[in-house]
């Protein structure tokens, strides 16, 4: 198990439940306003170094001379087949992006770009809400090879922080030139590379402060972002919003070496469960959450939440047993197996 696993459980649960209560209790029972608005797009950004930590570390394991082709392959097989079913779902009963919106038909154009995952590309529609993120998750994935081979060139965490450090600078230099259609594509980078400053100040620092720190670290920095929100959005006419963002990456990025490991706890279990199935919760829970408070908003309110509880159980454990699981098996399957004849020749 890799160092700091149960830690990432914990990042990766409070990420999507993060989400998840944004968008019942927020844009449902319009409770939290703002705070809960920004605390969904802090859980995103932590889904974000989450993701680069693990793949930098699965990149570890990479076959050497298949590093490109086994990591896409994998990748592709990872993320396609859920996001597809759940598109394909929304089309056939008409779910809309949110519980409250309606149901938009689209063209083939942003089918295609939804299908494909590339709607941020053209500012396309996303079919639904979630689905936003995945296009700059996709993107990242065809750099992050390029960044491993860079760290382990260059290996030590004062280079990773001076990527990170000069994303944000090239970010807000583009805006202050008028440039703000070349930013737009480098707007989650620094996101990432928080994840980057994570994966290698772990090989190089001693975690020194107590587990029980990791949590609350976690909490504090989301609610701190999230409050920090409800500051003025720019600054000499240059937006800095997503600036704490950025900075809120940045620090888990920092405390994650730093942090011992947590024990194993019915705590842990609970985070290490919610995580495993955090990619069904995330693309699924909006169309639970309108079937559940919109499309039977006629029934009785304990029998709604009885609804919304076990399909939130239910859904995310079918997606992974029938559909997410066997594709990530499919895709290690071929690369293996393109991998041993090249190995026998």
């Amino acid at each position: 198990m890799d160092q700091a696993s149960r830690n990432l459980d914990l990042l990766r649960a409070f990420a999507v439940l993060a989400v998840l209560t944004n968008h019942l209790i927020g844009d449902v029972f319009h409770l939290g306003g703002q705070f809960l608005s920004a605390l969904g797009h802090a859980g995103v950004f932590i889904f974000f170094v989450h993701t680069c930590v693990v793949l930098l570390r699965s990149l570890d394991r990479t076959v050497a001379g298949h590093l490109f082709r086994d990591f896409y392959v994998r990748r592709t097989f990872r993320i396609y087949p859920l996001s597809i079913a759940s598109i394909l779902i929304v089309m056939l009963f008409r779910i809309p992006d949110m519980p409250l919106h309606q149901f938009q038909r689209i063209g083939l154009g942003e089918a295609i770009a939804n299908f494909t995952l590339t709607q941020n590309i053209n500012n396309g529609h996303s079919i639904l809400g979630p689905l936003w993120s995945l296009p700059w998750e996709i993107q990242m994935y065809a750099t992050l090879p390029f960044v491993w081979l860079i760290l382990k060139r260059w290996g030590s965490p004062q280079i990773a922080v001076c990527m990170w450090v000069g994303f944000v600078a090239l970010r807000y230099a583009l805006l202050i030139a008028h440039l703000p259609a070349i930013a737009y594509y480098l707007a989650y980078f620094p996101c990432f590379l928080g994840g980057a400053v994570a994966y290698q100040a772990t090989k190089a620092w001693t975690p020194r402060l107590e587990f029980a720190i990791w949590p609350l670290a976690i909490v504090s920095l989301c609610g701190l972002d999230s409050w920090v929100w409800s500051a003025p959005t720019t600054v000499c006419g240059i937006p800095i919003r997503q600036l704490t963002g950025y900075l809120l990456c940045f620090a888990l990025g920092i405390l994650l070496p730093l942090c011992k490991e947590f024990p194993p706890t019915w705590f842990t279990v609970g985070s290490h469960v919610v995580a495993k199935y955090s990619y069904g919760i995330y693309l699924f829970h909006v169309p639970i959450i309108w079937l559940a408070f919109v499309k039977l908003s006629m029934l009785w309110f304990p029998t709604q939440l009885s609804v919304f509880a076990i399909l939130m159980l239910l859904v995310p454990w079918i997606a992974f047993r029938c559909i997410e699981d066997p594709c990530i098996q499919l895709g290690r399957r071929i690369t293996r197996a393109v991998t041993r004849p090249a190995e026998c020749a």
